[in-house]
């Protein structure tokens, strides 16, 4: 199990962080600036700095185990 957790992480990691290799090929590929490319990685990254404060504040509301499940729920989903 904490080899496939490790697994996760580095997969995450690598996604979230990819962009910037690609930086020049994407502002190439589809005539943008860097300005743009660099916004688009920002509208990406900031929801992730304030969501997490909702969900704990929802999770505290209807409890643990529906807040998980409703989230997994969502998750597997999307």
């Amino acid at each position: 199990m904490l080899f496939f957790g490790c697994c996760f992480l580095l997969g995450s990691y690598f996604c979230y962080d990819n962009p910037g290799p690609i930086e020049e090929t994407m502002e190439k590929d589809l005539d943008i600036s860097t300005v743009k490319f660099n916004l688009l990685y920002s509208v990406y990254s900031y929801p992730n700095t304030v969501l997490p404060i909702f969900g704990g504040i929802f999770l505290d509301a209807v409890g643990l185990r529906p807040g998980i499940l409703l989230f997994t729920t969502i998750l597997t989903l999307g």
